[in-house]
């Protein structure tokens, strides 16, 4: 297990990212979300790479099916480090490995939409409407 691991997957650790966390509460708000999704953070996915070798993702938010026609959801918050070409690659292959698994993944970049990140700038309801853009399409 990896150092950021070790840190972040204990099970004490409530330290979440403030633009994490407030993505979770606007899910939450959305009817749509609340009533068809459960919602966890910081949700550790078994994976296997491409060697067959045991690895895993850790899901920023997690979004749990309660309707079985429904794919479970994998949004993956994505800082300034992960502009890095080395991260991206990493992230890539992440993805695949999720889809393999068979979660849908969403990822929510910074510099796409730098609005979760200052959220006080912006309209809730705006925001809201821009979560269920991304997450549907």
């Amino acid at each position: 297990m990896n150092k950021f691991m070790h840190k972040n997957m204990k099970e004490e650790n409530t330290s979440y990212r403030p633009e994490q966390m407030f993505i979770k509460e606007l899910l939450e708000e959305i009817p749509y979300f609340s009533t068809k999704y459960a919602v966890k953070t910081e949700f550790k996915v078994d994976l296997k790479d491409h060697s067959g070798n045991r690895t895993c993702a850790v899901l920023d938010i997690a979004l749990f099916s309660l309707i079985p026609e429904f794919d479970n959801i994998g949004i993956r918050v994505m800082g300034e480090i992960h502009e890095k070409q080395k991260k991206k690659i990493y992230d890539e292959d992440q993805k695949c490995y999720l889809i393999q698994k068979g979660w849908r993944v969403v990822d929510v970049f910074k510099w796409k939409h730098p609005h979760f990140w200052k959220p006080k700038k912006h309209d809730r309801e705006f925001l809201k409407s821009e979560l269920m853009k991304i997450i549907l399409g």
